[in-house]
């Protein structure tokens, strides 16, 4: 039942929207790229600071969503009426979309730090498997992960190279 009603709620907000996608871009690419880039970069710096630091906790990831989802919507909404604005608000409306995710995820690594370290730790035993820093490990010497890892750190070198070449080229 809760999908369902979840369901009809979700189209009657995408029926809704439909009329304000014109405003942000002509081309439905470029607005999906819009929309993209105010909602991922949250996520994203809850997902990578999850995993890497073990000192990131609950109360910090929810409320760096909430920011990331406060500032995402409202660039979203300046964005619209960015024709009626003037001053500062109109200089934050015509970021470019790209910079504003930048931005935002370096906002949102913020916010989830501060909180983090302002309220009580993660009990360890909850963590177990969860970071890297808590991920059982073995000790054997012939532990067989090592040439996984060092492939995988291999193609993520090469995947980095190509971006930054691919962005060189086009810039």
């Amino acid at each position: 039942l809760v999908g369902q009603i979840s369901t009809v709620v979700l189209v009657a907000v995408g029926l809704f929207w439909i009329p304000l996608i014109k405003h942000v871009s002509d081309a439905l690419y470029v607005y999906l790229q819009n929309v993209q880039a105010y909602i991922a970069p949250p996520v994203s710096a809850v997902f990578l600071v999850g995993i890497c630091w073990r000192r990131a906790n609950a109360q910090g990831a929810i409320t760096s969503l909430f920011v990331g989802f406060a500032l995402g919507m409202g660039k979203l909404v300046l964005q619209i009426y960015q024709d009626c604005l003037t001053g500062v608000w109109y200089e934050c409306a015509t970021i470019n979309f790209l910079h504003f995710a930048l931005l935002l995820f370096g906002v949102c690594t913020m916010v989830l730090v501060i909180v983090s370290l302002l309220s009580p730790p993660t009990a360890h035993d909850r963590l177990v498997g969860l970071t890297f820093a808590t991920t059982p490990r073995r000790e054997s010497p012939t532990d067989s992960r090592a040439p996984h890892c060092r492939t995988t750190g291999l193609l993520t070198l090469g995947v980095l190279a190509l971006t930054a070449a691919a962005w060189i080229y086009f810039s």
